[in-house]
C-alpha cells in the first residue's frame, strides 16, 4: 500500500512545448517592465533639468538701504562710557531697520580741524578722524557675530567699554544649537589637503571647504546639511549677499569711511550709485506730504547731520561749492516737524527718520519672504540658554494630603500639619504639636510662635572650666587648666597667675639657683677652674692660693712658692727672698763646679 501513494504522490515532468511557452512569457513581461523604467528616468531627468536651468537663472539682489552718520557725534559725549553707547545706539538702529550700509563721514574735515587742533590717526596710510575711526570700529565689532569678535578685534582703548552696549541680537548672530544654511566664519591655519581648508563657523567642529583662500579672512559659509556624520561638516564659501538673495534673512551691515561729504557719492560699492538720495534736517520739507510708495529705488542713501548740520558739513567740504545742501539731495525732508525740542540728536534723529520712511519708500526689488525662519533664534531666545539638555524626568507631585473635619474631607494645602483647611475655608491653627524649627533639643517653638528655652543648654567650650546657662551667660569653673608647662605656675579662675615656691634651676650647674621671686643665690661651693690644687675660686669670685705649692724645677735643690718666690734646699745653698714671710735656709754640700755655675745664672735671673 505505501508504494502504490508514493507513486501517486511523484508528478509527471512537464513537456518541453510547455516550458518554452513560459520562458517566452517571462521574456516578455522583463521588457515591458525594462520599458516602463526608462520612460521613468526620462521624466526625472526632465524634472531636474527644469530645476537646474532655474537655479542657473541668476535671481537679483534685493534693493538696499544705506545711512550716512557723522563721526563727530561722538565728540559731544561728556565721557568714553557716553561715546560708546552713542555708537552702540547707531548700530541698534541700522539693525532694526534692516539697514545695509553704515557711512561715517567726516563733517569737519582735514583742513578744518587741524586748525581746531583735532587728534587724526594716520595708522592706516590715510588720515582718519579719531572719532570717525571709533565710530566705525565699534559698529563693526557689534556686526560681527560674537565666536569671531576675539580673533579680528584685539584689545583697543575703543572698545574699551564695549561691554555696556547693547547686543544687535542680529539672525546671523547663530548660536551653536541652531542648524542654519548659512554661517559666518573665519579661515583657520588648520593642515588640510591642497585646495581645501577648514572654516571656524561656531561649531563644535570646523567645516572644510574646497577653497584654498587666505588664512584669517571672514567668509560666508554654506552648509550641507544632508550630511549623516556630524563631526565632518563640509561647505562652499558663497557671497555675503547669497544668504539675504536665497532666504530673504537680513545678515548685517558693512560700514565704510568717508573723508569728506563729497566721498559719501563718490566711493559708493555701487555700480550705478545711489538711485535716491534724502537729506535730513529741521530746515527740510514736511515729510508728511510725501505720499505712501511715492519713493521708489533701488539703492537709497539718507544722510543724517551733525551738531551743526548739514549747512556745516558742506561748508567744510573743499571738493564742493554747493552752499545750499538742498541741491546736494534729492529730497530735502524734516522728519519730524513741530518738535519739542530746540535740537534732536543725530542718533535720535536716525530711529525718528526710519520709522517715518517705512511707508513712504518702495523698493524695486523686494526681499523674499523669510525662509527656514524656524531654525533662526527668536525672541524667546534671548539671553542664555543652556545647550545640554536635561534627560532626567520630573519628580512625581505629591498629591495634597486629606483631612477630615466632620463629615466632609477638605485637601490640606499647607505643609506642615498646624494649620487646617476648614469647610468653611476658614484656616484653623490650634493644634498642640507644632514642629521644632530650631535644630537642637534647646529652644522650642510654641503654637503662639513663641520660643521657649529648656533649662538644658549644650556647652559651647571645649574645656570643662566654662558652661553657658540658660540665659546665655558664662560661667567658669574653679578648675583651671595649666597653660604652662612647667608645675611652678598655675592659672586661677581670674585668669590670674600663680607662681609655685619650688622653682627649677635654670643654671646648669649646682652654684647658682633661681628663687621664686627670680633673684640668683649663689652657693658656697664653688668649682675650682684651676688646674691644679694651688688655687681655689671663692663664692665672690676671688682667689685663695693654697699654702703648697708644686715644684716646678726639675731638680730637688728649689722650690717654688705660692707667691711665686723662689727657696733654695739646704742641700743645694743660701737664697734670700724677698719675702719676709719665709727665711733663707743655708747650707750646700759639696757639689759640681758646674751646677754652681748654673746656680749663679739663675740667681742673676731672679734678681
Amino acid at each position: 500500500m505505501l508504494a502504490v501513494d508514493v507513486k501517486k504522490n511523484v508528478e509527471r515532468p512537464q513537456s518541453w512545448k510547455v516550458i518554452n511557452e513560459n520562458r517566452k512569457a517571462l521574456k516578455k513581461q522583463r521588457k515591458q517592465e525594462k520599458v516602463l523604467k526608462e520612460l521613468e528616468r526620462a521624466k526625472k531627468a526632465e524634472e531636474l533639468a527644469k530645476v537646474a536651468e532655474e537655479a542657473e537663472a541668476p535671481k537679483v539682489n534685493p534693493s538696499t538701504i544705506s545711512i550716512a552718520i557723522p563721526g563727530s557725534i561722538l565728540e559731544n559725549a561728556q565721557s568714553a562710557e557716553l561715546r560708546s553707547y552713542v555708537a552702540g545706539q547707531v548700530a541698534r538702529a541700522a539693525c532694526i531697520f534692516r539697514v545695509h550700509e553704515v557711512i561715517v563721514y567726516d563733517d569737519v574735515c582735514v583742513s578744518t580741524a587741524r586748525e581746531t587742533k583735532q587728534n587724526y590717526d594716520e595708522s592706516n596710510g590715510s588720515t582718519v578722524r579719531s572719532s570717525s575711526l571709533q565710530l566705525a570700529r565699534i559698529l563693526q565689532y557689534l556686526e560681527c557675530p560674537q565666536y569671531l569678535r576675539k580673533f579680528f578685534f584685539p584689545l583697543h582703548n575703543d572698545l574699551k567699554y564695549s561691554g555696556l552696549l547693547n547686543p544687535l541680537d542680529a539672525p546671523h548672530h547663530l548660536r551653536q544649537q541652531h542648524a542654519f544654511l548659512y554661517r559666518e566664519g573665519i579661515v583657520t591655519d588648520k593642515p588640510a589637503k591642497q585646495g581645501q581648508k577648514f572654516v571656524n563657523v561656531g561649531l563644535l567642529n570646523e567645516v572644510l571647504v574646497d577653497q584654498a583662500v587666505e588664512e584669517g579672512l571672514r567668509v560666508t559659509v554654506k552648509l550641507n546639511l544632508n550630511v549623516e556624520n556630524k563631526k565632518k561638516l563640509r561647505g562652499s564659501l558663497v557671497s555675503p549677499d547669497e544668504p539675504r538673495r536665497e532666504t530673504g534673512v537680513y545678515w548685517g551691515y558693512t560700514v565704510r569711511i568717508a573723508h569728506s561729504i563729497s566721498e559719501i557719492f563718490t566711493k559708493t560699492p555701487y555700480k550705478d550709485g545711489y538711485d535716491l538720495s534724502i537729506g535730513t534736517s529741521d530746515k527740510g520739507k514736511n515729510v508728511q506730504g510725501i505720499g505712501k510708495h511715492d519713493l521708489k529705488f533701488n539703492h537709497l542713501l539718507i544722510v543724517f547731520g551733525g551738531l551743526k548740520g548739514l549747512e556745516a558739513a558742506l561748508a567744510n567740504d573743499d571738493k564742493l561749492d554747493i552752499e545750499d545742501p538742498e541741491l546736494l539731495f534729492d529730497h530735502y525732508l524734516n522728519v519730524l516737524p513741530r518738535q519739542g525740542s530746540r535740537t534732536i540728536r543725530t542718533e535720535e534723529a536716525v530711529l525718528v527718520a526710519m520709522a517715518a520712511l517705512q511707508e513712504k519708500l518702495c523698493p524695486q526689488n523686494e526681499e523674499m519672504e523669510e525662509m527656514y525662519k524656524d531654525l533662526l533664534p527668536s525672541s524667546e531666545d534671548t539671553g542664555f540658554t543652556p545647550y545640554i539638555q536635561n534627560n532626567k524626568k520630573p519628580k512625581k507631585r505629591k498629591f495634597a494630603e486629606h483631612t477630615t473635619i466632620g463629615d466632609k474631607e477638605t485637601s490640606n494645602e499647607f505643609k506642615n500639619k498646624l494649620e487646617t483647611y476648614d469647610v468653611d475655608n476658614s484656616i484653623t491653627s490650634d493644634n498642640n504639636e507644632p514642629p521644632n524649627k530650631f535644630k537642637n533639643k534647646f529652644e522650642s517653638h510654641d503654637v503662639d510662635n513663641s520660643i521657649t528655652d529648656n533649662n538644658e543648654r549644650p556647652n559651647k567650650f571645649k574645656n570643662k572650666f566654662r558652661s553657658q546657662d540658660v540665659d546665655n551667660s558664662i560661667t567658669d569653673n574653679n578648675e583651671r587648666p595649666n597653660k604652662f608647662k612647667n608645675k611652678f605656675r598655675t592659672q586661677d579662675v581670674d585668669n590670674s597667675i600663680t607662681d609655685n615656691r619650688e622653682t627649677p634651676n635654670k643654671f646648669k650647674n649646682k652654684f647658682r639657683r633661681q628663687d621664686e621671686n627670680n633673684s640668683i643665690i649663689d652657693n658656697n661651693e664653688r668649682p675650682n677652674k684651676f688646674n691644679n690644687k694651688f688655687r681655689t675660686q671663692n663664692v665672690d669670685n676671688s682667689i685663695t692660693d693654697n699654702r703648697e705649692t708644686p715644684n716646678k724645677f726639675k731638680n730637688k735643690f728649689r722650690t717654688h712658692n705660692k707667691d711665686n718666690s723662689t727657696t733654695f734646699n739646704e742641700e743645694k745653698g743660701q737664697f734670700a727672698s724677698e719675702n719676709d714671710d719665709f727665711e733663707v735656709v743655708s747650707a750646700v754640700h759639696q757639689i759640681n763646679n758646674s751646677a754652681i755655675k748654673e746656680d749663679s745664672e739663675d740667681l742673676s735671673r731672679f734678681d
